[in-house]
């Protein structure tokens, strides 16, 4: 599906449509020309009429709302109370006025005493501290502060009597640093692996650190010692490719792009991704 973007797009895409028609092969490929419809609306509901009263009711002016049903035994108001309401009614106060003489009242007529202060409510527990949401921040590449030159025994240098003091000395001898631009040394380091890893400090040391691996690449045997010149690399996908996109525009593209030589530039297989379009993996390095 080719998209052009634009609300007023459609004379484009159908000049596209037509200039495929004639340039492709009706017989091996179908081009078409989809376009968005809207469906019509339907109609309100019709309210439904309300049913016609009867006609003797109708007659007398009289409607019919509702038929409820009367309790059985609805209590006639009295004009006096009952005896047995009266009974009732004297013993509760004699209850009432036993319970004042315990708590400490005066009997009838009296004033019972206050009950005692309740304890006050306990305080509100305090606000929530609103929880700020942190921004998502990109992700940022971060220069490296220092350059490297890696050297390297290759299998069998050993064995000759080649080891790494001799090669540090013979390339101490034939190379002054003040020639490259070097000032203030160098630093060495083992690695992991036993080679020797000659550091440049600073974060603009990095055209240095490639003339002393080029100086070193001449003085020293190749046959005995690999020199490398290490550096950070960054590794990002590429996605949303088309069918005929191949390495090389990939490559020119982010040079243009970011000013990165294409030669430093490792593309893997540009390869088929989840969303049906082609993507490839590009390393820096």
């Amino acid at each position: 599906m080719l998209v052009l973007p634009g609300a007023s797009s459609a004379p484009k895409a159908d000049a596209l449509a037509e200039r495929l028609r004639t340039v492709l092969d009706a017989g091996d490929v179908a081009v078409s020309r989809p376009e968005k419809t809207t469906a019509a609306p339907s109609p309100p509901p019709s309210a439904c009429p309300a049913p016609p009263p009867s006609t003797a009711a109708a007659a007398e002016g009289w409607t019919t709302v509702s038929h409820k049903k009367r309790a059985k035994n609805m209590a006639q108001p009295s004009s006096g109370p009952t005896p047995v309401t009266t009974a009732a009614a004297a013993r509760t106060t004699r209850a009432q006025r036993r319970r004042e003489r315990r708590r400490g009242g005066k009997g009838k007529g009296g004033v019972a005493q206050a009950p005692a202060s309740q304890p006050p409510p306990p305080p509100p527990p305090p606000p929530k501290k609103e929880t700020v949401a942190r921004e998502r921040r990109a992700p940022r590449v971060r220069p490296p502060k220092s350059s490297a030159v890696v050297l390297t025994l290759k299998s069998g240098a050993e064995d000759r009597g080649v080891t790494y003091a001799s090669l540090l000395t013979q390339a101490k001898s034939n190379i002054r640093l003040a020639d490259l631009g070097i000032e203030g040394g160098l630093r060495l380091r083992t690695a992991r692996t036993g080679a020797r890893m000659l550091v440049l400090p600073g974060a603009s040391s990095a055209p240095k650190a490639d003339a002393l691996a080029e100086r070193l690449r001449t003085v020293l045997d190749a046959g005995d010692v690999a020199v490398a010149r290490p550096e950070k690399t960054v590794c990002l996908r590429v996605s949303g490719l088309d069918d005929c996109t191949t390495e090389d525009e990939v490559a020119a593209a982010i040079s243009q792009a970011t000013g990165c030589p294409a030669d430093s530039l490792k593309l893997t297989k540009i390869r088929s991704g989840p969303d049906g379009l082609s993507l490839a993996t590009v390393a820096e390095f």
